[in-house]
């Protein structure tokens, strides 16, 4: 499916990958398991605050941040049901 030009199928594959999830906020984990699309097993812990900091909070974390929001944007859609392991 594709939603403003992006492929939310791929989207939804890549906010599940172990590596991708331990970088999302705790609201934003939070907001993917309302809608169905559950964490790695087993989830890693998240990474420190004080690690984040030090990593920069620049353009390229603005970019994820929107893109983030349009997917969870288009996955939020009426209908849309994601099926486990899919």
């Amino acid at each position: 499916m594709v939603f403003d030009g992006d492929d939310i199928g791929r989207w939804k594959w890549r906010q599940q990958k172990s590596g991708t999830w331990a970088q999302l906020m705790s609201e934003q984990r939070e907001r993917l398991t309302a809608l169905g699309i559950q964490a790695p097993a087993p989830a890693p812990a998240p990474a420190p605050a004080a690690a984040l900091a030090a990593g920069g909070a620049g353009e390229g974390s603005s970019k994820a941040q929107q893109a983030f929001q349009r997917g969870l944007a288009a996955a939020a859609r009426p209908g849309l049901r994601w099926h486990p392991g899919g």
